[in-house]
């Protein structure tokens, strides 16, 4: 496979000031607009995965994607709702409405909406941490409990579902388990070994091995048993 970086522009001296880069009002931790060249910082990510995704969809190559997005390391939680809820939601929507070009590339007809780039794509939007500073987070006892226990949301397309029954049972269940970062990471790497995903990777010749978050964990599942060091669990 092939790999691309975008990385050098976040570190420009506007983006990450020298010699106090993690200030209140500037860097990449500030409670004010990030802002690089004139634009939002997160304009110019987007605009860079738009364009990967639009070009490898033309070309017809499966492709694997992670962006992170820093609006919400910043005291206030309001940065996120002035800066990049609306870029991010208009990304979103227009990636579930888009057309893929993976079938048939080559001819014009209009797509119809069961062959939205949505319909060929597992998308995951999670946050590696929830909120971490401020009296909330730092104080209270639910505060510490949702830092260590962020948001995750995915979308899957339908014939995956039909396809996949125990996968799809999985992921019901599992809303209600104990899971790590790790379950997710292993969930992900099973992907890769079914054919519509497989990239290159050899698929199972057997009935597919899902693993992590794709695979039912029990109820009685504990901290030591998924792994999570004792600091960070917070299960009774």
């Amino acid at each position: 496979g092939l790999d691309h970086n975008v990385y050098l522009p976040f570190c420009d001296h506007e983006a990450f000031p020298h010699p106090t880069p993690f200030g209140n009002f500037e860097g990449p931790f500030s409670t004010r607009k990030r802002c690089l060249n004139g634009r939002e910082q997160h304009e110019h990510a987007f605009q860079w995965i738009e364009n990967f995704i639009e070009s490898h969809n033309e070309a017809g190559l499966s492709w694997f994607l992670t962006s992170i997005f820093m609006e919400g390391h910043e005291a206030t939680g309001e940065l996120v709702e002035r800066s990049i809820d609306n870029r991010l939601s208009r990304h979103l929507n227009d990636f579930m409405t888009s057309s893929s070009s993976f079938n048939d590339c080559s001819t014009e007809k209009e797509k119809s909406s069961n062959d939205n780039a949505l319909n060929h794509t597992l998308q995951f939007l999670f946050g590696d941490h929830g909120l971490h500073m401020g009296p909330y987070a730092q104080l209270t006892k639910l505060g510490k409990i949702e830092n260590f226990t962020p948001s995750l949301f995915l979308t899957v397309p339908a014939w995956f579902l039909r396809k996949y029954p125990e996968a799809a049972d999985a992921l019901t269940i599992n809303q209600y388990r104990l899971l790590s970062v790790y379950d997710l990471y292993k969930g992900v790497a099973s992907l890769a070994t079914l054919e519509e995903f497989h990239a290159g990777i050899e698929p199972e010749k057997e009935k597919p091995k899902f693993e992590g978050m794709f695979l039912t964990q029990e109820k009685s599942r504990t901290c030591e048993d998924a792994k999570i060091p004792e600091q960070y669990c917070f299960c009774d």
